[in-house]
């Protein structure tokens, strides 16, 4: 079902911000009800992950081995080294909501992952704020500040990125690169590189505000 929703409105080429909302909170379908207390941890089943406390740990905090899940931050933060999320190879259908990764190497990662949903997550003052490659990412609301390399760099098809914004970061604050790709209302300022950089076709681009912008392939 999520599928043909994110087909069916990647198709209009502009997802409307209530919609994506409703589509973030659906995602995940099925599964049990989790609480996530200390760090590291691991999803292996499907099903609703809450972290239920501000957390530390030397590592890499959370890996995501199973699709269709659901992990909501209730504005926590958590702290780190390694991974602030890593989600594995051929995982699909995940989303993240309202949560802060700090310090990590990357706050979230993932290679050959589709169907990602980031909502009012802050990925900031680590390495790379979030590198996901894929099929059908979604970026809603995050921020990815003052991190050693890239804000956001995210490579694929269908990569939708609004309401966000990636500054003081010492590479791009977004390398955004495939085909279909929107991205609207971002600011990236401060930037040691470009504020953003896209590199694909079938690109739109909407209220752009900061460093310098460049679209090519």
């Amino acid at each position: 079902m999520v599928k043909w929703l994110i087909i069916g409105l990647t198709a209009l080429f502009a997802i409307p911000g209530l919609l994506l909302l409703w589509l973030i909170l659906a995602q995940g379908g099925s599964g049990g009800l989790y609480y996530i207390f200390s760090a590291p941890y691991v999803v292996r089943s499907p099903g609703y992950y809450n972290v239920m406390a501000d957390l530390w740990v030397n590592g890499t905090a959370i890996v995501v081995e199973a699709s269709n899940v659901v992990i909501n931050g209730w504005g926590h933060k958590i702290r780190g080294t390694g991974y602030g999320i890593y989600i594995a190879p051929g995982v699909s259908n995940v989303t993240v909501a309202d949560l802060a990764l700090e310090g990590f190497r990357y706050g979230v990662r993932g290679e050959g992952v589709n169907y990602v949903a980031l909502y009012r997550v802050n990925a900031s003052g680590g390495g790379v704020g979030i590198s996901l490659s894929g099929n059908y990412i979604s970026l809603v609301s995050v921020s990815a500040d003052h991190n050693s390399g890239d804000g956001i760099d995210c490579a694929g098809n269908y990569i939708y990125v609004a309401s966000s914004n990636a500054d003081y970061n010492g590479g791009y604050g977004a390398f955004i690169s495939g085909n279909y790709i929107v991205v609207k209302r971002f600011n990236a300022t401060g930037d040691l590189r470009q504020g953003l950089r896209i590199e694909g076709s079938h690109v739109v681009v909407q209220g752009i505000n900061g460093s310098a912008l460049s679209i090519g392939w």
